[in-house]
Formats: structure tokens, sequence, C-alpha cells
């Protein structure tokens, strides 16, 4: 499966990191030998076809090769000899039963192998030698092989489309007056609004459960095929009909019941069901509550404005105010970095790969799972509906960003990471130390680093694009 990343920078880089190279049985399935992944082996050049694209979709890339039957009997005898060398059977020590008798024994699995390997490596070549920017796994359509014959095979490809940067001066957006200005300052509303994030936990003992309340509960769950009770576990739980949880519309099983309460339920997961180990399930849930909580807001006064980092009540509201002008501002800039972006999928029209769409709308609705089994059938279809549009436009106006990346030669060095991990440090007044030290993770400086080099490649194209306001 794809990953959701779209930018491709190498395609061998890419490849690697996508596929990974399935573990090989002694009796691979006629379904692995397909399901092809890349691994280079030594081996002289095969035969290729040039490559062409499906007349009915042009992302799809066809191309034949052909492997002289010398080189797949070499392969076949490196295959036979690496079994022999760690192979024991009765009557021979480890590492010398005859090459002869394992390639008797263990025909199929050693042809299989062989042939597995040959045909990686001569796709692998030819993605290379195209600079194919591929989408999806390579498929195999049609594969002939005889022994002592040459082989033949028949690929089909989805690539990623080819995209040319737009031109920058032609985008133009206008920002209505209505998105330009939000609701005039008010004091006591964002005090309210402060207080309200602050809220404490309070322990309840003496009324039942009631919404907004929040749960410690402890909970088993028997899977009723096998009727395996799971250790007991604890989970917390926020009392709100739209809360997510692993457990299927837990809301109504604990909402009016009482501290110590015991509830026993049975749910039905879908076979795609985001926790895989209740996937196509039938489960009883056993559920005590053992804690529950209210949270209660904060009095307005200097023993607060402590707690939150502030030496005075001025001070504090000065800030107040600061931080709601530039949440108008970093709004307004929102809004016109929207505009751009719907313009920019407007502007340039290309395919989208259906192998990336598919991709992310099965891990969204892995994700969503919860959410789609409480709607009826027509709200999954909106729902889903939706959720491809944007998925579409999201794929696109990435593509797009790394076409203007490739033309404008962008990119994000380190005096850029070093100003912005001083940036971090001071907005969370963290060492900047220790947030160096974070970003050393490889994965986190990744994506620390996409994210600036989409606001440069925004800040690009603003200053090129005409912004009007009013």
């Amino acid at each position: 499966m794809l990953s959701s990343e779209y930018k491709i920078e190498d395609v061998t880089l890419f490849f690697d990191k996508i596929y990974k190279r399935e573990n090989m049985t002694n009796e691979p399935s006629e379904q692995k030998k397909q399901n092809v992944n890349m691994e280079k082996s030594v081996s002289e050049p095969a035969k290729k076809t040039g490559a062409e694209k499906d007349p009915g979709n042009e992302l799809l890339v066809h191309f034949d090769i052909t492997v002289p039957r010398q080189e797949i009997e070499r392969q076949i005898e490196e295959v036979a000899q690496h079994y022999s060398a760690d192979m024991k059977l009765p009557g021979f020590r480890k590492g010398n039963v005859p090459v002869d008798i394992v390639k008797k024994r263990y025909q199929k699995a050693i042809t299989d192998e062989a042939l597995n390997k040959i045909v990686e490596h001569h796709i692998y070549e030819k993605i290379k030698q195209d600079k194919l920017k591929i989408a999806s796994r390579p498929m195999i359509e049609k594969l002939e092989y005889q022994d002592g014959t040459d082989l033949k095979a028949n690929v089909v490809i989805e690539v990623f489309p080819e995209v040319v940067s737009p031109d920058l001066s032609k985008v133009e957006v206008k920002l209505a007056k209505k998105d330009m200005n939000l609701e005039p300052f008010d004091e006591e509303k964002q005090i309210q609004s402060v207080l309200e994030r602050n809220k404490r936990r309070k322990p309840v003992k003496d009324r039942a459960v009631k919404d907004d309340d929040i749960l410690i509960l402890e909970i088993q769950s028997k899977f009723m095929d096998t009727k395996r009770m799971s250790k007991k576990k604890e989970l917390t739980y926020t009392v709100s009909r739209d809360s997510d949880s692993d457990i299927i519309d837990l809301f109504p099983e604990v909402i009016s019941k009482n501290l110590n309460d015991q509830v026993v339920f049975t749910r039905a997961y879908p076979a795609d069901y985001s926790r895989k180990v209740w996937a196509g399930k039938t489960i009883e849930h056993h559920i005590q509550i053992k804690n529950i909580f209210e949270l209660i807001q904060p009095e307005f006064n200097a023993e607060f404005l402590k707690t939150i980092g502030f030496e005075d009540e001025k001070t504090f509201k000065e800030k107040l105010r600061q931080e709601y002008d530039q949440y108008q501002q970093s709004q307004k800039e929102e809004k016109i970095n929207s505009l751009i972006v719907d313009q920019l999928t407007e502007m340039v029209d290309f395919p989208i790969p259906r192998t990336i769409v598919e991709q992310e709308l099965v891990r969204i609705q892995s994700q969503h799972a919860p959410l789609l089994a409480g709607m009826d059938e027509k709200k999954q279809k909106e729902y889903l509906d939706s959720l491809i549009q944007d998925i579409e436009k999201n794929i696109k106006y990435s593509l797009i960003f790394d076409a203007i990346q490739k033309e404008s030669k962008i990119e994000v060095n380190n005096d850029d990471l070093e100003k912005e991990y001083k940036v971090i440090s001071e907005r969370n007044n963290f060492p900047l130390a220790e947030v160096r030290k974070y970003y050393q993770k490889s994965e986190e400086k990744e994506k620390l680093k996409d994210s600036l080099l989409r606001i440069k490649l925004m800040n690009h194209i603003r200053e090129k694009a005409k912004i009007r306001e009013g």
C-alpha cells in the first residue's frame, strides 16, 4: 500500500521507501509471484520493449520484458546454492547437502524465488531507465515461462502525471470584506474563553453521569466466537455523542449511570474496522465506571493568573489583546492561502492517480470507522463523496506545489531550521537545546522541513500573485 506522501524527488528512493520485499516461503503462491517488489540482483540485462501509455488511462504504463533462459538458469543455480548452504537433511551435515538434491526436492520453491528475483530486478531497471514516477505497485498482467525457455512478462504500472508549474503572475484573488474582519475584540469574552480552556477536574460521587463528564472506565472485552476475554484495562472517556472511542456507540451505555455501575453490551464491528483485533468480530464489552469527574471553571483572580504564568492582570490583558490581533491576522492569511490553492487547482488540469486516491480513502475510512458506523447508507455515501473530493484536491495542489518548487528551486536549509528552532523555543518557553534534540529525530525533522517548505512556497506564490482586499 502506498504512503500518503505525494512528493517524489527520486524514484529509486521513493520505491525503496514504499515497497518492502515480501518474505519468500518454500512454496510461494501465484499471487506472490505476481506481487512484484524491487531488489537489485546481479544479472545481465534483459530485452525490454518501450513503455506505452494506456489509451484509456494516460497514467497507466504498459511494458514488456524478456529474460534469456541462460540468465534464469544461473539465477536458479544461485538460489539453490543459497538453500544448500543453510539446509540440514538426514544423512548430511548442515550446509553439505548436494545442490542437485536440493534442486530436486525444492524445485518449485527455488524456481519461484529465482523468477521473482529476476522479474523484480528487470522491472526495477525499467523504472529507473525510463525515470518513471510510480504511483502504484507494478502488476504483471501476463507471465510466460517454461523450463528451458526465455521468460516473457507484460507489466502495468500507474505513474504520477507530469505537472507544469503555472504562471503565478496570473493568480489573482480577492478577499471579501466579510473575510477581512472577525468579531471586534471583546475582552470579557476572551477572558471567559481562557477560563473555559483551563477547567479543572473535580471528582463526582453523588450524581449520575451527564454530558461533558470525564469517566475512568475499567474495560474487558469478550470475543464471542472464541469466548476469549481480554485483560482488564482503563479507558478515559469524555461523555459526548461526538466523542471518539474504540468502542462503537459507547455514549448511551454510560450516560445516566452512577459511580461503580457495571454494564455489559455487545457490538458487531465491520471487517475494515480501525482496531484490527476487533475487525469483523462480535465483541461483548464489560465496563465498570471507576471514576466520574466534572470540569470546573476557575475563578479569575491573581492566584489563577499565576498558574498560567502572569504576575498581574494588566500584563495578562495586554497579552490577550496581542494574541487576538495575531489570530485575526492569521485567519486572514489562511483565507488568502485557501483562495490561492483553489485558484491553482483550477488553473492546472491533469489526471490524478486513482491508486493514491483509493489508498488515502482507505486510510481515512479506517480512522473514521466509528463515525461512519453511526451513519445510514445515504449519509455514508455523501460523506465518502465529500472525502474523495477533498483527497483529490489535496493531491492535486500537493503535486502543483511540487512543480512550483522544482521550477523555483526553493529549499529549506539549516539556517531556516535553526531560526524555527528558536521560534519554537521562545513560543513554548522551552530550552533551545532540547528543541534541537527533539528535531534530530529524522521523522520529526522531515515534518518540520516539509512545513517550512510549504510556507516558503506559499510566500513565493504570494509575491507573484495579485491579491486584492475589499
